[in-house]
């Protein structure tokens, strides 16, 4: 039996020696019926050149303009399909893989008809035996990890294992899952993208598998990885767009919310948390976005300082310094409600004085009443 055509598609962008390392990985693999397509998003460090020179074999595909990770992907997509690929890897430029990587998906994917999805065990690379995902979970309030992560490896993952999501530094798609559930949905640009493929892919019967045999190592998220206010923006945004593309239940929602208050007013009010304000901020921009949707029917361009250049978002009103004033006072508001409440309520516990009792003196009658810290609600 002809092995099954695989064809890998990488995405680079002024990452010319982290995407010849991971070709040159590639180039040992074991698995033979196998091509590449390299996408260039507009380059400067001379990324085209290089790949030519030393993978005259790769085929690399130069982007007119930046969608994201969702939408420059489905440039390369659509273009392995349209050669003829039995199934598509979406690979990171970032990413070293284990010359019997590819074998292992194949052979795992092939076990079962309704298979669609497979993706390996992926590394740090920097810290070459600690996991950094073995496939991914969704909770009830639809939040989402991964499986392991951080973890030592001493072979806790010997089997294929049916998981909810793959990471999308490394996630091999069937072509008939494809042609049935589409590509990758450009509205997320990044972020989210890869567990709502999944998502969607589960939804329509098919099955996605963690092979833990088939290994890569990752470079891009380190053990001590600390996202940018632009992730925070995203991933308020694309989580709220994915459950309401999904219907989610109410109880999600209100999870979902309970929670993302919750980080919001810790970052409003605790003092170890001043530093993550930008991060509230755009949390409150993705909310905010999200909200103010009512369809998506065009593209606005995302001018939060920390967002990908030329980032579409959902259609929203315009931004001014007046909005994001109101969101940054909301927060306020809230905050100073909660904290009213709570010394309301704690005064009348004190203990009530008659007028026969002895006059308290003047400097307990000031005193201002011990602040409550809600350590169960704003604790992270």
């Amino acid at each position: 039996m002809a092995q099954p055509h695989v064809v890998t598609v990488i995405l680079n962008t002024n990452r010319r020696d982290d995407t010849l390392a991971c070709l040159a990985s590639l180039r040992a693999a074991t698995y033979t019926n196998h091509s590449i397509i390299v996408l260039d998003n507009a380059s400067t460090d001379g990324s085209p050149q290089a790949i030519h020179a030393t993978h005259p074999h790769v085929q690399v595909l130069a982007l007119s303009e930046n969608n994201g990770y969702a939408g420059n992907n489905n440039v390369g997509i659509a273009a392995a399909l349209a050669q003829g690929a039995d199934w598509v890897f979406v690979l990171n430029e970032d990413t070293i893989v284990a010359p019997t990587c590819i074998a292992e998906l194949i052979a795992a994917a092939e076990r079962g008809p309704r298979i669609a999805v497979v993706g390996p065990l992926v590394f740090h690379h920097d810290e070459p035996q600690l996991i950094q995902s073995a496939g991914g979970r969704m909770g009830r309030d639809w939040s989402a990890w991964h499986i392991a992560q951080n973890e030592a490896f001493h072979g806790q993952f010997v089997s294929p294992t049916p998981v909810d999501w793959i990471s999308g530094c490394a996630i091999l798609v069937h072509r008939a899952a494809i042609e049935q559930v589409g590509m990758l949905d450009e509205r997320f640009f990044y972020y989210w993208e890869e567990t709502e493929w999944c998502l969607r892919i589960q939804r329509a019967g098919w099955q996605v598998v963690h092979v833990p045999t088939a290994q890569i190592w990752h470079k891009g998220v380190q053990r001590d990885y600390r996202p940018k206010p632009s992730v925070a923006y995203y991933d308020t945004r694309n989580h709220l767009l994915m459950m309401a593309k999904h219907r989610a239940p109410l109880q999600a929602w209100l999870q979902s919310g309970g929670r993302r208050l919750r980080t919001l007013l810790s970052y409003s009010l605790r003092p170890q948390w001043r530093h993550k304000r930008a991060h509230r901020d755009a949390m409150w921009f993705g909310a905010r976005d999200f909200c103010a949707a009512t369809g998506v029917r065009g593209r606005s361009k995302c001018v939060f300082s920390s967002c990908q250049p030329g980032a579409p978002t959902l259609p929203i009103m315009a931004r001014s310094n007046a909005s994001f004033i109101c969101c940054a006072a909301s927060v306020r508001v809230i905050s100073w409600m909660l904290f009213a409440l709570t010394q309301r309520a704690m005064q009348r516990r004190l203990p009530q004085r008659s007028a026969t009792s002895v006059p308290m003196c003047s400097c307990y009658q000031r005193r201002p009443l011990p602040r409550v810290r809600l350590r169960v609600w704003l604790a992270c």
